[in-house]
């Protein structure tokens, strides 16, 4: 996801979260060693990278400028291609810094020997990227020199580049289903859908960023068909036959979540406590079966819902999916557009 949706999910941090998530690695006593006096850094925004690369690159052009006596300038394109390349949200600064490394201090001494064995009069250096090339432009006062390029190595943005196979064209599909069911059941546009993801352990995704920390019984029915959307719409395009092992992760996730609704929330026809483990819980209820059976009616009444749906928004799954299939992702004003055409 992007710096600034990482950032703002970064400010509802409280005091409470960081306590649960301590509890992971640290026992109570040496948690409260620790007192209640935390200091919380949100995540950098997107503005804020943008400052931390000005910074460094500021940084080199006062050493260049006290040292040599040139003047080192560059325009917005080198900033966006550093930013492209450079920034991991959830890992802040270091790997911003060398990727300003990689990416233009470590050409500068071949643009200096340029200068040297060619016996140019330069004023200043202007560093610009066109078409994956670090361009330098060498000036005398205001008279343009010469320039020279040197190929950037890409290793993050090539990753998000859309690849047009086979496997772009089924996680289209798949996560316009899971796209279409949130519009049409939750009625809530996606901030965000990806067919070419930089992570190696997803392919694409679906991110809605305010998400409720409760579920209600009136919403598991459509919630979970939202789940099963992506391996659905796989079914209904290609084929059952032709269905991927991508949706593992989907059943999963569904059976997951009503099973822990179902067994420790009370959403169960009985309301009753579900113990974990069969040797364990000893004051619980044990046998699992009537809820189990529960939990596969509403999954299977979540399948057929959500195939009812698919067919009757065929038109709109096949306009994202299209889209996906030759672009990597859809923001939130995209989907707006697309809901706006392709829908009564």
């Amino acid at each position: 996801i992007s710096a600034d949706e990482f950032h703002d999910a970064s400010l509802k941090i409280t005091v409470p979260d960081i306590k649960k998530a301590l509890r992971d690695r640290f026992r109570d006593e040496q948690i409260a060693r620790m007192g209640n006096i935390h200091i919380v850094y949100p995540a950098f925004s997107s503005a804020s990278f943008r400052q931390l690369i000005e910074l460094e690159l500021s940084k080199t052009a006062k050493q260049l400028q006290e040292h040599l006596d040139i003047a080192f300038h560059w325009d917005d394109t080198l900033i966006s291609e550093i930013y492209k390349e450079g920034v991991y949200p959830a890992q802040g600064a270091r790997p911003l810094l060398t990727t300003i490394h990689q990416m233009v201090k470590s050409k500068l001494s071949t643009f200096f020997n340029i200068i040297l064995y060619q016996e140019l009069e330069v004023s200043s250096i202007l560093l610009r990227v066109d078409k994956g090339e670090l361009i330098a432009e060498f000036y005398q006062n205001d008279t343009r020199l010469r320039s020279h390029a040197q190929k950037i190595h890409y290793n993050l943005e090539k990753l998000r580049k859309p690849k047009l196979d086979e496997e772009q064209a089924i996680t289209a599909v798949h996560e316009a289903g899971h796209a279409v069911l949130s519009i049409t059941l939750l009625k809530v546009i996606p901030d965000l859908l990806v067919s070419v993801s930089s992570d190696t352990d997803s392919v694409g995704f679906m991110f809605t960023k305010d998400q409720k920390r409760f579920i209600s019984r009136a919403e598991l029915l459509p919630q979970t068909s939202v789940m099963l959307g992506g391996m659905l719409a796989e079914e209904l395009i290609f084929g059952k036959e032709h269905l991927t092992s991508g949706a593992s992760s989907d059943l999963e996730r569904a059976t997951e979540q009503l099973m822990k609704l179902f067994k420790k929330s009370g959403f169960g026809s009985t309301p009753i406590a579900y113990a974990r483990h069969a040797f364990q819980d000893a004051f619980n209820y044990h046998n699992t079966t009537e809820i189990e059976e529960e939990v596969k009616a509403l999954l299977s009444e979540a399948k057929q819902l959500a195939e009812q749906e698919l067919i009757n928004y065929e038109s709109l799954l096949l306009a994202l999916a299209d889209y996906l299939s030759e672009h990597s992702r859809l923001d939130k004003e995209q989907l707006q557009r697309f809901v706006e055409t392709y829908t009564d």
